[in-house]
């Protein structure tokens, strides 16, 4: 049986004014319960009430009981409650300060959520459980000390608590949901005490926090640290495990205090923490992830430990500050460019017990002057040392079964297969009779290297095999190789002498760009495929004969050859890109042959010499800015079935003064800015 009934209570507040509150209690078998309490200032709420004569403990408040009384201040609770509702104080926006009870063990939903003024909360020892949003908005709130026995932290417990600056979650905690502090926008401190429960939130604090110091006493399965403010980061003992991206751009993080009992580090967990300069690596460490302290661009020289076993893709690319790298024989893989872009590397040492190096392990270490590899290596990845300007030497143990050196060159051990080209050797190579392949980026930068010849049991040239080789003046190309790769001399701006294979069928994109010396090229009838700027930037270039069976010319395929002055279209070509030919200065005469189906914007650009365009292809569209200044066009004349002709086609072609049209052509607006006269 429960009954209800109104007990009015007088307060004297510091002796200055009186105040009466008006509870509605209820009563029931397990004593009385505030249902609703009237709009007042401050509230002491007794211990027991007496009705009928019949004496009952305060033990419960009620769901909502204060709720939205915007003139609470203060409110004392009794020491025999035991529970209280969900969103008993929510919206008391004027509420400072509170006690919670010792027999209370349960912090409900929302029970404090916007007391926007509450500056300090004391929870007793035995609270088990803080549910969903019980302190979102208390934004005034500085310090919250949490139970030592507590089990469980809902979703949004702490959001936008504004104020609050540091926070100690007790080893206790089995359950911590998501978003716990987000919107805690000066919290400085956060200490998880340790514990070998692992907790499972992906999300603690906000992207761009302002946390400068956390320190880990147990795994944070997943947990999310990502582009805080940190400073220092300490994992404890207990902790085993980094999460993936967990302090990823924490571009503030300095230093890195790792426990050793720390086995793996994961994909991007320190990725772009630039200022990091001090870190303890883990005694027990095996595994290094994908881009785990990649762009660390401070980061010294780490120490690996006898138990490292796995270093991934790009773990350590772009750490400039690193100067050696010494992997102990307990490592068996480097992944692909695992060090690539430590420009400040000088020396490298591999310790036999390694297995496999990854595509551009090395690449672009700079200064790094020589390398050796053990006898225990089996698979070598190309692109292994490419960018690797001051590499002179490169040697393989003599037990190798897999790999040997020749004269510093790197081979497969049958040396059927070129995979590394040292980029300080000169002169003049000739690549070995057993020779099959050349790797990609085999030959990257050698800018001291003048000639290669090659036999013909050459088969395959990798992409940018010759990139960036200044001084090659001559290369002797095998006669049964198929295609000139992407990027193959792109770069190579001495070369003048180059007879193409008759197979070839493509020319891949960038191929001979800027090679600025050659002046003419006589392209096999084979080719139908010219790749995005295969020529461009060859400056000197004045003749090309193209193949009959050309289909496609790429996107500035033929870039700023400014001395580029014959060109036949073949007959087939169905594709030119754009800004295939934008700057062609030299170009007079241009004939548009009927199989072209589509012309890109600007592929006639600045060709400023050129006064006569015959378009005989049936187009749908002559695209924006097509012909653009091609300032000495005269002469035009069209397909009867082409479409349309778009706006600036041919703006800046200053000395067009007269353009006949179909009438079937539909003309944008401002399409011949300088003609005075348009017939149909």
């Amino acid at each position: 049986m429960k009954y209800r009934f109104i007990l009015a209570l007088c307060l004297v507040i510091a002796c200055i004014s009186h105040s009466y509150a008006r509870i509605v209690y209820g009563v029931n078998n397990d004593g009385a319960i505030v249902e609703l309490v009237t709009d007042e200032t401050y509230i002491n709420i007794p211990d027991s009430v007496v009705v009928d004569g019949v004496t009952y403990a305060v033990t419960s408040i009620s769901n909502e009981a204060f709720a939205r009384n915007r003139k609470l201040v203060s409110v004392t609770l009794p020491t025999t409650l035991r529970t209280i509702g969900h969103s008993a104080f929510k919206d008391c926006t004027a509420l400072t300060s509170i006690v919670i009870p010792d027999a209370v063990t349960t912090i409900e939903g929302s029970l404090f959520e916007n007391c926007s003024a509450l500056v300090a909360v004391k929870l007793s020892n035995n609270i088990r459980s803080i549910e969903s949003n019980a302190f979102r908005g208390c934004k005034s709130i500085v310090d919250v000390q949490l139970p030592s026995q507590l089990k469980h932290l809902g979703d949004n417990v702490f959001v936008h608590c504004s104020s609050l600056a540091a926070l100690t979650i007790p080893a206790s905690l089995t359950e911590m949901g998501e978003r716990v502090l987000i919107g805690c926008s000066n919290l400085k401190t956060l200490i998880f005490e340790k514990s070998d429960i692992p907790l499972h939130s992906r999300i603690v604090v906000d992207e761009g926090s302002a946390l400068e110091k956390l320190y880990i006493g147990r795994n944070l399965d997943k947990c999310m640290w990502r582009n805080t403010s940190l400073r220092m980061v300490e994992l404890s003992d207990n902790v085993t495990l980094v999460p993936d991206s967990a302090f990823y751009s924490c571009r503030s993080l300095r230093v890195l205090l790792m426990g050793d009992n720390v086995a793996s580090v994961g994909d991007y967990s320190f990725a772009h923490c630039e200022r990091l300069v001090a870190m303890t690596a883990s005694a027990v460490m095996q595994r290094v992830g994908q881009g785990a302290f990649a762009h660390c661009a401070q980061l010294p020289t780490p120490q690996f430990t006898q138990s490292l076993k796995c270093l991934g893709d790009s773990s350590f690319y772009g750490c400039s500050a690193i100067s050696s790298i010494h992997l102990p024989a307990s490592v068996e893989t480097v992944g692909n460019d695992a060090f690539k872009g430590c420009i400040g590397v000088e020396h490298i040492t591999l310790n036999e017990g390694i297995i496999s190096i990854g595509s551009g392990a090395f690449a672009h270490c700079k200064q790094l002057a020589n390398l050796m590899f053990p006898a225990s290596v089996t698979s070598i990845g190309d692109e292994v040392v490419y960018g690797c300007d001051k590499l002179n030497y490169i040697d393989v143990s003599a037990t190798s079964e897999y790999y040997c050196a020749q004269d510093g060159v790197l081979f497969d051990k049958l040396c059927t297969r070129l995979i590394a080209f040292p980029a300080l050797k000169d002169g003049s190579y000739v690549i070995p009779g057993s020779v099959v392949t050349v790797a990609n980026r085999a030959f990257y930068n050698c800018i001291n290297l003048q000639s290669i010849i090659m036999s013909d049991y050459v088969t395959t040239l990798g992409v940018e095999a010759f990139k960036g080789c200044t001084s090659l003046v001559t290369v002797t190309l095998s006669r049964n190789i198929t295609e000139i790769c992407d990027g193959l001399f792109d770069g190579c701006a001495m070369l003048i002498g180059l007879d193409i294979p008759r197979h070839i069928g493509y020319i891949g994109n960038a191929a001979f760009r800027n090679c600025i010396h050659i002046t003419q090229l006589e392209l096999p009838a084979d080719i139908d495929i010219i790749g995005n700027e295969a020529f461009a930037g060859c400056k000197q270039l004045s003749h090309i004969k193209l193949p009959k069976l050309l289909a496609s010319i790429g996107d500035g395929a033929f870039r700023d050859c400014g001395l580029l002055t014959n060109l036949k279209l073949p007959g087939d070509v169905m594709k030119i890109g754009e800004e295939a030919f934008l700057n062609c200065r030299s170009l007079i005469k241009l004939n548009i042959p009927k199989t072209v189906e589509s012309i890109g914007k600007r592929a006639f650009m600045s060709c400023s010499m050129l006064e006569d365009v015959k378009i005989s292809a049936p187009l749908s569209i002559i695209k924006s800015e097509t012909f653009r200044d091609c300032t000495s066009l005269i002469k035009l004349s069209f397909h009867k079935e082409i479409q349309r002709i778009e706006e600036d086609a041919f703006v800046g072609c200053s000395a067009l003064e007269q353009v006949k049209l179909y009438p079937t052509i539909t003309v944008d607006s401002n399409a011949f800015p300088s003609a005075t006269q348009i017939r149909y």
